[in-house]
């Protein structure tokens, strides 16, 4: 007879803890998230959860955060050379397609705020993906104007819904989720073209900090 695993145990418990519930969101949905399922899942006991986290939904935090993490690899390896308009619709096609792939999460995080409320997104630091997106968009118009943000807004207003509608597979005359993705991603090429005829040959790289342009963008949207 084989011994059966030993169970995690301190970091490892806490982190296996988090995929297991994450690994329970995308197979089951948000609905079937419990601790019980997610223990077992692990091989511990319900009050183990408790030594790494004090509640369920510092469990979630954790979900959602780990869930960010992945979110802005993703974003940051999609990036490739820095040119703004094929820049974006990289950045444009990555996040649909991290919906694609982590759409229990997706929901969770952007879908569900009342599972999340009262949770942070972390220590504030701007992430990589959103530093990329805005800093390509410093070199089509400058940040203190006051289009800046709306552009801002509507690229990620597009590629934000162009997700929910793979995700939820509502794209019509497309059967599968590849061809899902593939429409979105030719939707986010014709907004892209139509920043390359509003602006043309792009500037220099910014000098501006992630930090300066995100406080930038926060005035233009405010």
């Amino acid at each position: 007879m084989s011994t059966p695993p030993t169970p995690p145990r301190g970091e490892a418990l806490a982190a296996a803890l988090v995929q297991a519930s994450r690994a329970l969101i995308e197979a089951e949905g948000f609905s079937a998230f419990n601790l019980r399922a997610v223990t077992r899942a692990v091989g511990v006991s319900q009050p183990a959860v408790y030594r790494h986290f004090p509640s369920r939904e510092a469990l979630l935090q954790a979900v959602m955060l780990d869930g960010y993490g992945d979110f802005d690899r993703a974003a940051v390896a999609a990036a490739g050379e820095d040119e703004p308009y094929g820049r974006l619709q990289r950045l444009g096609v990555a996040y649909v397609e991290f919906a694609a792939h982590n759409p229990g999460w997706f929901r969770l995080v952007f879908g569900r705020r009342d599972a999340v409320a009262g949770a942070s997104a972390g220590d504030h630091a701007i992430p990589q993906g959103q530093a990329l997106v805005l800093s390509a968009f410093a070199r089509l118009l400058d940040p203190e104007d006051c289009a800046f943000g709306a552009h801002y807004r509507a690229w990620w207003g597009l590629v934000h819904g162009l997700s929910f509608l793979v995700i939820e597979r509502v794209f019509q005359l497309v059967d599968t989720d590849e061809a899902r993705v593939r429409a979105a991603a030719a939707a986010i090429a014709v907004h892209i073209d139509g920043l390359r005829a509003r602006f043309g040959t792009p500037g220099p790289a910014t000098a501006h900090s992630p930090q300066a342009l995100f406080g930038a963008l926060q005035s233009a949207l405010g």
